[in-house]
């Protein structure tokens, strides 16, 4: 029982170092590209990549943990539950942030749009390894 308590700590803990591991690894292609197209493009594979590295690694991690036969929809749920609500309160704060500044996009509202977007990610992911762990009944 305290496993599953501990797995979406866990997971949220792999968020978090995502999250600023692709901060970092964005900062600085995008200081070395002047191309707008080419950098928006390698960008979002670089981002897509390391992204998914290292969310595979935290849901291996976490099916070891757990040590689950058949996962559920409710693991999903469960194991993602921080990216869930991380995505809920940054909208909430972009919303507020965007009402009070106005329509100019700030450092802020961008941190919130890369947060989502790990998030987002970060759901995807875990739901695509359980989703295979499940067909093909790996433990």
């Amino acid at each position: 029982m305290l496993k599953k308590i501990l797995s979406p700590i866990v997971y949220a803990a792999f968020l978090a170092f995502g999250f600023f591991l692709d901060t970092i690894v964005l900062a600085i292609i995008q200081m070395e590209l002047e191309v707008a197209l080419v950098g928006t493009i390698l960008l979002l594979i670089v981002f897509i990549i390391v992204s998914t590295l290292l969310f595979w690694l935290g849901n291996g991690l976490i099916f070891r943990l757990e040590k689950l036969h058949k996962p559920k929809i409710a693991d999903h749920f469960r194991q993602s539950i921080v990216s869930y609500i991380a995505i809920i309160i940054v909208l909430i704060g972009i919303l507020q942030v965007q009402s009070q500044t106005g329509s100019s996009p700030s450092q802020l509202i961008k941190a919130g749009i890369i947060a989502i977007a790990v998030s987002v990610w970060a759901i995807f992911v875990n739901g695509v390894f359980l989703y295979k762990r499940r067909e093909t009944n790996i433990s």
